[in-house]
């Protein structure tokens, strides 16, 4: 073995190991087309055992290199991958992509020197990466570290980015230390926000675990499944207040991302912003009443929740014609000759469509003052900013590469 940059190598193991076949360049270029094909139908391992079989000591091309890498990781076969990734890395081809590749594949070999020294570099040239928290992540748990410490690395992950599958993991090894409200809070977050999936799923059956039960309609955070919205009167309230919340953060997510661009020449002001973001929120609020309606119109659903009026007041009560409405108490209404007794008019949609548009202004609102707040204090304020969406700088990652 010799060493470079502070890696061990497995240059000469790799020679070694690897069966060298004298093929010309044509039967190599048949060979690879093969390898393609088999790939593109999924056939891994068939294409991992003609690439076994070749010479590759000579190719100088990534992507190449890399096509045969991800087959040899497809295929099951980390020894070869790594192998061939140390080729590739050998001959400064891949860039940090390689690199942490590379490092996956000296901890699914257990080589767990090798993984440190890569680690170590890959975190110097992607200091602002966040997938060097998950990296890392894998080393320490396959290196056996306590939960404490796992638990640290995904708390500086979520901090950047949030991913379903480390959530459920970072809220498992809450359970496994006896945190319990900071494990039930990351199930609560993980349904909300991601509603469906092999993840949402484990979360649910987590809580259960620390008795903490849910319905179906709780694991799907849609209020039609069971009966949700009758079950929780406020439920339908708590979903439109929260959605004028996060549309507004949408919107106000896109008109900044377009004010801070240095291709406008015009800077909008924080109020301009926070207004477009109102202005965004309300808009698909009623987009979606409008589907509401549409639903119930056309497909006989009950989306637009009825609402038991006790009294009403219209002119056409008014028995003079005059334009002066007349109040009318209702206790019953008749309907198809039977009487329901309902201790009202049995309205069927407006109340709820403005209430829902009323709670939804709410929402809009409170996030664009957050916003406005956030704008006037950018990078002052803990709260603001960990409510505005941020918005990766794909440039400065891909000059790292």
């Amino acid at each position: 073995m010799i060493k470079l940059y502070g890696v061990f190598r497995y240059e000469g193991q790799f020679i070694d190991t690897l069966e060298v076949f004298n093929v010309d360049k044509y039967e190599f270029n048949i060979k690879l087309e093969q390898i393609k094909k088999l790939a593109a139908k999924k056939e891994y391992k068939q294409a991992a055992q003609i690439a076994k079989e070749m010479n590759w000591n000579k190719v100088k091309d990534w992507s190449t290199l890399a096509t045969v890498i991800n087959v040899q990781e497809a295929a099951g076969d980390y020894e070869e991958a790594r192998d061939m990734a140390i080729l590739a890395y050998n001959r400064n081809l891949g860039g940090r992509k390689l690199i942490y590749k590379l490092t996956e594949f000296f901890i699914k070999v257990n080589d767990f020197e090798n993984a440190e020294e890569l680690y170590k570099e890959y975190a110097k040239i992607s200091a602002h990466d966040v997938n060097r928290y998950i990296l890392y992540y894998d080393l320490r748990r396959a290196q056996g570290a306590p939960d404490t410490e796992l638990v640290k690395i995904l708390e500086d992950y979520k901090e950047s980015e949030i991913d379903e599958k480390y959530m459920y993991e970072l809220a498992n090894l809450y359970y496994k230390t006896g945190r319990r409200e900071d494990c039930i809070k990351t199930c609560d977050n993980l349904v909300l926000w991601f509603q469906d999936g092999v993840y949402v799923e484990n979360a649910v059956r987590l809580k259960e675990k620390l008795g903490v039960n849910l319905s179906n309609t709780q694991r799907r955070i849609l209020g039609e499944i069971n009966a949700f919205y009758v079950k929780i009167p406020v439920w339908d309230t708590i979903l439109h207040t929260t959605n004028g919340f996060l549309m507004a953060a949408i919107g106000f997510a896109l008109i900044d991302l377009f004010n801070r661009s240095d291709r406008f020449s015009i800077k909008m002001s924080p109020y301009f912003v926070a207004f477009f973001a109102f202005c965004f929120s309300m808009t698909v609020g009623v987009l979606w009443e409008f589907f509401e309606f549409s639903m119930d119109w056309f497909f006989g659903l009950d989306m637009q929740k009825d609402w038991i009026v006790p009294a009403i007041n219209s002119v056409k009560l008014n028995p003079t014609g005059a334009n002066i409405p007349i109040h009318v108490d209702v206790q019953s209404v008749v309907i198809n000759g039977e009487t329901w007794n309902l201790g009202g008019y049995l309205d069927i949609g407006i109340v709820d469509t403005m209430k829902d548009l009323m709670v939804n202004f709410v929402g809009a609102v409170v996030f664009s003052v957050i916003g406005i707040l956030y704008l006037k204090h950018r990078g002052k304020g803990k709260l603001a900013a960990s409510l505005i969406p941020q918005v990766r700088d794909t440039d400065a990652e891909a000059s790292e590469k």
